[in-house]
């Protein structure tokens, strides 16, 4: 098999499992398959090969939604959305301010911004107090404090 074959094959491979799996799981894969490769020209080939595959496998997944990933992949859409509903994104409030709506907005110490979705009253949070955000039903997202202190939120920045 000629060089220009195997890298067109590589290509396609990648291609296809970017299709049928979630970004970093495809170039990870990738990732793997390229640095197993003996010959130091290949190896950089493959490597070539990945990275222009980039932006097809980020615009394969732009917009995804559950129901298209169940159609692609149902095995792995089901194993994806149970690994989606056990993560959870700890950190601690770096920055805290209201909206004139009422709103809380939370930038946490990872740079990241998150505001709250519908006011709670009543609630009070501190800049320094550990958070952790979790998924919840129907695609929510909720920022949990102590004390059993929760609203739903949604990223800004």
């Amino acid at each position: 098999m000629t060089r220009g074959a195997r890298l067109q094959i590589l290509a396609l491979l990648v291609l296809s499992v970017a299709a049928a799996r979630s970004d970093a799981d495809a170039v990870s894969d990738g990732l793997r398959h390229c640095a197993r490769e003996g010959d130091e020209h290949q190896r950089l080939a493959c490597f070539d090969a990945l990275v222009k595959a980039l932006p097809q496998i980020r615009s394969d997944q732009f917009g995804m939604s559950g129901a298209i990933e169940r159609r692609r992949d149902p095995a792995g859409a089901a194993t994806l959305a149970e690994d989606r509903a056990h993560e959870s994104l700890a950190g601690t409030i770096a920055g805290l301010r209201q909206t004139p709506g009422g709103q809380w907005v939370f930038t946490l110490d990872n740079g990241q911004q998150w505001i709250e979705a519908e006011p709670r009253p009543g609630q009070q949070f501190a800049v320094g107090e550990r958070v952790q955000i979790e998924h919840g039903a129907l695609g929510a997202l909720w920022l949990k404090a102590d004390h059993h202190r929760q609203t739903r939120v949604k990223r800004i920045q």
